[in-house]
């Protein structure tokens, strides 16, 4: 799908896809990789594998618009430091509907 190594790449737009799931090894070989644009997909949680290789060099994610579960599945984001621009928000459970992500503490997210 990209090149390997994808030296020179900076942003991926995957926005309005129907997107609903990423492979594991989407973001391998990505070095200069800043923003990850997935906005208006199916994506209910993001895995830390297939964000694992990028998630350090990150300054920007966008998971808007997507029906986020935001259960203990997620609770790497946090754990991890998180980009600096992230966007998501969660979808459910019921009682963190409408919270952002990046605004939510690790013992937020149960399972």
């Amino acid at each position: 799908m990209f090149p390997d190594p994808a030296l020179r790449l900076t942003v991926i737009n995957l926005s309005y896809n129907a997107i609903d799931s990423l492979p594991e090894d989407m973001f391998t070989n990505m070095p200069g990789l800043m923003s990850i644009l997935l906005e208006g997909n199916n994506l209910i949680t993001v895995d830390q594998k297939t964000f694992s290789p990028v998630w350090s060099q990150l300054n920007k994610i966008n998971l808007y618009e997507n029906p986020m579960r935001c259960d203990c599945r997620m609770k790497w984001m946090l754990l991890l430091k998180s980009p600096k621009n992230t966007w998501a928000e969660c979808v459910h459970p019921p009682n963190l509907a409408g919270s952002n992500l990046a605004h939510l503490k690790a013992d937020d997210l149960k399972c």
